[in-house]
């Protein structure tokens, strides 16, 4: 998983260039993502851990919409640990791991953000980390999760032509919430998110998404999970659906 060390300098630059069809860059769907955990969250989480933080860009616009939580990130490339160090985010700290312990104690955070990461992690490994995630987990924390939808051919495409995805191993969602389950969490949302290219010429077409989220061809998806069971009214919006026990 160290391969991003390569990469780390002009991660942006590449990732951006790879999206050219979505009708966006990089730094939108980082920003994207971030805002509809915020839009999910009723309060406000006093600690934050972005597992897979990679330059640490989403640890900044978690800066902007929870001013006052405490930050943490942890990611597998000792570049990327470096430049998102650099990027001076109030309140937060970086540190390399191995990929499959996470270094804070048990229930440690309130919310646990984990973008595009399980499709780069071996299968072997995967149960191993959800069960992590669970453990630093408070008990009324949330963990979002967000992962490319193989079921979706502009995802796939994407995929398939991204310098640092060769190793890519898409993950249904039915199966992640399924592995969700069995790394014992109790209440599991998913939703589809990102239907339409984001070109001007879809903007109508955009303001529908919020509606479509039970509908499994958005670009990619989001899964909500917390340790106990809970009746959230919305996960990344609206239109979600839950997963059952």
């Amino acid at each position: 998983m160290t391969e991003f060390d390569q990469f780390a300098e002009d991660y942006r630059e590449i990732h951006s260039k790879n999206l050219r069809l979505s009708g966006s860059d990089s730094e939108f769907f980082c920003e994207y993502k971030i805002r509809q955990v915020a839009a999910s969250e009723s309060g406000h989480p006093a600690s934050i851990l972005d597992l897979g933080c990679g330059d640490g860009l989403s640890l900044s616009f978690f800066r902007q919409v929870f001013p006052n939580a405490e930050l943490h990130g942890i990611d597998v490339s000792e570049q990327s640990v470096r430049i998102a160090a650099g990027r001076g985010v109030a309140n937060a700290t970086f540190r390399v791991y191995d990929g499959q312990t996470i270094p804070f104690h048990k229930e440690r955070f309130d919310l646990v953000f984990v973008s595009q990461v399980f499709h780069h992690v071996p299968p072997k490994l995967r149960a191993g980390l959800l069960q992590e995630i669970f453990r630093v987990l408070s008990p009324a924390g949330r963990l979002y999760l967000f992962e490319h939808n193989p079921c979706n051919p502009l995802t796939r495409y994407i995929v398939a032509t991204c310098v640092f995805d060769q190793d890519a191993r898409l993950i249904r969602a039915g199966t992640l919430s399924a592995a969700c389950r069995r790394a014992g969490f109790k209440s599991i949302w998913r939703r589809y998110i990102l239907f339409f290219p984001r070109h001007r010429i879809f903007a109508p077409l955009q303001q529908i998404e919020s509606k479509l989220g039970w509908l499994p061809l958005g670009c990619q998806y989001c899964i909500q999970a917390t340790k106990f069971d809970d009746s959230p009214e919305n996960i990344c919006g609206t239109a979600s659906a839950r997963v059952g026990s």
